[in-house]
């Protein structure tokens, strides 16, 4: 009898130690037997704070289950100190920096969003993917928060806007022609150049191309001229086209001709004159230095 009853109780002190024990581990770190066993009362609210506070403040701060649970996703600072219902529910929608500083507000959620790239945001440049650009830039041309513009080629980002800036410089060179008849040089193919007037107001040639020996079809790649693209749109350039003869003078295939130059021209890089006297045509093109 005595050792049955005293099994009993040594069993019924052991279940009770259990649920303290249970009860401190749970609510929190550091607590006394008789505050764990308050604090595990609440085993769901109290397991929570003590997970989210993670001392004997959090333990009791958390007595209730749903600011516990709240505390846990406001992060860790708005767990801290938000310790409410109300203030833990709106931090999630904050995010960690928005919520922890904020107190997990609706302030705290508009700042931890994006506002985005516009006017507002970029006024004296321009938005690329949502991010605001100098718009300064052929491939990013723009100002007050519009979209940025890729300038086309042979186009300048000028002001912020793509267009052809006046002072730019432009190379004008000859590439090719094709030469009619075939009384040239004793029956033989031509040996034409091409001489330049730039701009066309030039009284002088100002530069020349290579000549091609016995030609019809010559085509150059040096001897152009450099010119401004308000010189270019203004006054335009002049040519000429020669069957160089040696020890003679030069025969005529083409007399000095002036060309207009447009804006699509120089954009387009190309342009086509002819047939003029013995000259089916000539091409020319304009590159941007």
């Amino acid at each position: 009898m005595r050792s049955s009853f005293f099994f009993a109780a040594l069993l019924s002190v052991g279940c009770g130690s259990a649920s303290l024990t249970t009860g401190g581990s749970t609510g929190g770190g550091s607590v006394t037997a008789m505050d764990a066993g308050a604090a595990g009362g609440m085993s769901s609210g109290g397991g929570q704070a003590g997970a989210a506070g993670g001392g004997v403040a959090g333990g009791r701060a958390g007595g209730s289950a749903t600011g516990g649970g709240l505390a846990t996703g406001g992060g860790v600072v708005g767990g801290g100190t938000g310790g409410s219902g109300s203030g833990g529910g709106v931090v999630t929608g904050g995010g960690v920096a928005g919520g922890g500083m904020a107190g997990g507000g609706a302030a705290g959620g508009s700042a931890g969003g994006s506002a985005g790239c516009s006017a507002a945001t970029c006024a004296t440049g321009c938005c690329l993917n949502g991010t605001c650009q100098p718009g300064t830039q052929p491939l990013a041309c723009g100002t007050a928060g519009v979209a940025c513009a890729q300038c086309m080629t042979n186009e300048a980002c000028t002001s912020q806007a793509c267009g052809l800036d006046p002072q730019s410089m432009w190379q004008v060179q000859p590439t090719g022609a094709r030469i009619s008849g075939s009384s040239w040089d004793l029956a033989t193919p031509p040996d034409p150049y091409v001489d330049l007037y730039c701009p066309s107001n030039e009284t002088s040639v100002t530069s020349s191309t290579p000549t091609v020996t016995d030609s019809s079809s010559p085509s150059w790649s040096s001897g152009g001229c450099v010119m401004t693209a308000a010189e270019l749109l203004s006054l335009g350039f002049a040519f000429a086209v020669y069957d160089e003869d040696g020890a003679t003078a030069d025969d005529r295939i083409a007399a000095k001709t002036t060309v207009t130059v447009t804006q699509s021209d120089l954009m387009s890089g190309t342009l086509t004159r002819g047939p003029m006297s013995s000259l089916t045509s000539i091409t020319f093109t304009f590159s941007r230095m």
